[in-house]
C-alpha cells in the first residue's frame, strides 16, 4: 500500500505542471516519515530507492513518457 499512495500523490501534484522536455530538471521533495524507519530509526537502503524512485513518477509526466507508453502499449 504504502509505494501506491506516494505514487498516486506525485501524479496528482504534478498533472497540471508544466511540460518539460527531455533533457528538462524536474525537482521533487519528499519526506521521511515515522513508518519509513526501521528499529534503529534509520532509513534502510530498500525504502530509500523507493523514495528516489517516486520521483521518477512525475518526471515521466512531465516530459510525456507516460502517454508514450499508453500509445505504443
Amino acid at each position: 500500500m504504502y509505494p501506491f499512495l506516494r505514487m498516486a500523490k506525485e501524479l496528482i501534484k504534478n498533472r497540471n505542471a508544466p511540460k518539460l522536455p527531455v533533457d528538462g530538471v524536474h525537482v521533487s521533495h519528499h519526506i521521511c516519515w515515522p513508518w519509513d524507519l526501521d528499529v534503529f530509526a534509520e532509513l534502510n537502503n530498500g525504502r530509500t530507492l523507493s523514495l528516489f524512485d517516486s520521483g521518477r513518477y512525475g518526471l515521466a509526466q512531465r516530459t510525456g513518457l507516460n502517454d508514450t507508453l499508453r500509445k505504443h502499449k
